[in-house]
């Protein structure tokens, strides 16, 4: 048991691209400073994010594996989609998303479960629907610091009932990824986690590390960036669940 090296990350993280408050490339230093082995960069619906983080990851020597990834918005709800390097059409139904991101050789992971409405998180009785369907996620976040009592205790039940691997995700915008939460897994690379929430062996953990100190302005700014980013696209989307809820057999698909 001595002998085992666990490995630490943060799969879910947002940067300038789309809105958060760091760069790419400070997501990455900041993820060395606090000697994480592996981050995910997941910016909303856009992939230029990660690509940029990979290129701060090799000119540090890689002393911090990045994992390209993206969060993107279904029309039930947000998904994860890591090792990805292109982006994944956002506003389709869950399980088309989850086989688009599979047949591009990417995972698929569930944040945030329960929380808030559909065009925000995936609830507990769509994830039984795609079962029921015969798709399966590749993890689940069981750790998120905007979870409190019934959603950790439904998420960990969901990780259980369907052998979901159980992650944990910062769903950081300021600066203090892997401060919260963190997965840990056996190795040290993204190669050694993805084998790791293929196989199952992954934790999901509260982490102890003070948090940056984060001032009233940067909290303005960051939430003026969530309400303004790329307004097209917000427009478009909204469009898109309007029309979804008057012709509701499209998000049960």
């Amino acid at each position: 048991m001595n002998n085992l090296e666990l490995g630490r990350a943060d799969l879910h993280v947002h940067t300038t691209v789309s809105d958060g408050l760091k760069r790419p490339e400070e997501c990455v230093r900041l993820a060395k400073e606090i000697n994480l082995d592996v981050l995910a960069i997941t910016d909303h619906d856009r992939i230029e994010g990660a690509l940029l983080a990979l290129e701060e990851a090799e000119r540090l020597g890689n002393a911090v594996s990045v994992v390209p990834g993206t969060e993107i918005t279904t029309t039930q709800g947000h998904l994860l989609a890591l090792f990805v390097e292109e982006e994944i059409p956002s506003m389709y139904p869950l399980i088309e998303t989850i086989r688009e991101i599979h047949a591009r050789g990417g995972l698929a992971i569930a944040p945030h479960v329960g929380l808030g409405f559909s065009p925000v998180s995936i609830s507990a009785k769509t994830i039984a629907k795609i079962y029921q369907k015969g798709e399966k996620l590749d993890g689940i976040e069981v750790q998120n610091p905007h979870y409190w009592g019934k959603h950790l205790k439904q998420a960990r039940l969901l990780s259980l009932m369907y052998g979901i691997s159980p992650v944990a995700g910062s769903d950081d915008h300021l600066g203090n990824l892997g401060r919260e939460v963190q997965t840990l897994f056996l190795g040290k690379t993204a190669a050694d986690l993805r084998t790791g929430i293929e196989q199952g062996t992954t934790l999901a953990v509260r982490s102890d590390l003070p948090l940056r100190k984060i001032l009233v302005n940067e909290r303005i700014f960051q939430l003026a960036r969530g309400l303004t980013d790329d307004l097209p696209r917000k427009a478009k989307r909204s469009r898109i669940f309007v029309s979804n809820l008057l012709r509701p057999e499209e998000l049960k698909r």
